[in-house]
């Protein structure tokens, strides 16, 4: 078994199939399924089952997957590292919703005046999928808010986030110097997707609260979520990070109620080597927390 049966068998994960990774790969379609079969005659497995003319991953499958991915990444690395002395190349780089707002855009430039020759590859998105992109080897590293799940990530925390219910100065409850969770009860909710760390943060509140609440609207965007709650539309659960400027210009009112405190994190796989452009960018992370911190964001 050797790196290229490796490169071939992700070929075909990620073209879905022999022919698509022949092409891809330019090889003979052949020689594609003869490494395939090559790799299960080596370890007594089956690492796909063929169905309607088509190739399904078993668990075994996902589990070579996992590793090939992060072998195939880690030989790359090496070679890039002993050619450009790590001053050229790419970083992957992951944020959910809340960091990639307030801490992506100045770590990315931060990061760039001490590694210049080396690019950052972003992508923004919920932490359960980039989770899912860490567990895949296709993120190096990511900021997110909230807990992650998969015993193979590891999870540093670097700056607390407050999470507090707010609404807009035209909100009925707008003023008010006191309320309970229950007096939210029958209110109009602005909310975010179900799998988002803000929108399981809710969830959790409403829980303990014993309330069951059905969102009138539900977005992936927090922004519009911010602009439908200042529009008196509804009550929503911001970051205070992320609304810092509509809660200093009287935009957002934040509700007298206890606020949910949690982590930003950042988080990679237990297995994965960290270059030393990756740890030089985990501590500009961490710079750039100190300094939004003293800037006065909750």
């Amino acid at each position: 078994m050797t790196l290229r049966h490796m490169r071939i068998f992700l070929a075909v994960c990620q073209q879905g199939g022999v022919t698509a990774a022949a092409r891809a790969m330019y090889m003979a379609q052949p020689s594609v399924s003869q490494a395939l079969r090559e790799l299960e005659d080596y370890y007594g497995v089956r690492l796909f089952d063929r169905m309607g003319g088509r190739l399904h991953l078993t668990d075994t499958g996902r589990l070579f997957r996992t590793y090939a991915s992060h072998i195939t990444q880690l030989f790359d690395e090496l070679e890039q590292s002993m050619k450009n002395g790590d001053q050229a190349g790419l970083l992957r780089v992951g944020a959910s919703i809340t960091t990639g707002n307030v801490l992506l855009p100045r770590c990315v430039e931060d990061f760039g005046r001490q590694r210049p020759g080396i690019r950052v590859q972003a992508v923004v998105d919920s932490t359960g999928s980039l989770e899912a992109r860490i567990l895949d080897n296709t993120l190096d590293l990511a900021m997110v808010e909230g807990p992650v799940h998969s015993p193979n990530i590891l999870q540093d925390a670097f700056l607390e986030d407050t999470l507090a219910l707010m609404c807009g100065p035209s909100h009925p409850l707008a003023g008010r110097e006191t309320l309970s969770l229950q007096d939210l009860a029958g209110e109009d909710f602005l909310l975010r997707e179900r799998d988002s760390a803000v929108r399981a943060s809710f969830d959790s509140l409403m829980e303990l609260a014993g309330l069951r609440i059905t969102p009138l609207w539900q977005s992936a965007s927090t922004q519009a979520l911010v602009r439908g709650v200042e529009r008196g539309l509804g009550i929503s659960l911001f970051p205070c990070h992320l609304v810092r400027v509509e809660l200093e210009q009287g935009r957002l009112l934040r509700l007298p109620l206890p606020p949910v405190r949690r982590q930003f994190s950042l988080i990679y796989h237990k297995n994965k080597f960290l270059t030393p452009a990756a740890q030089v960018f985990m501590a500009v992370c961490r710079e750039c927390a100190k300094t939004l911190a003293a800037e006065g964001g909750e």
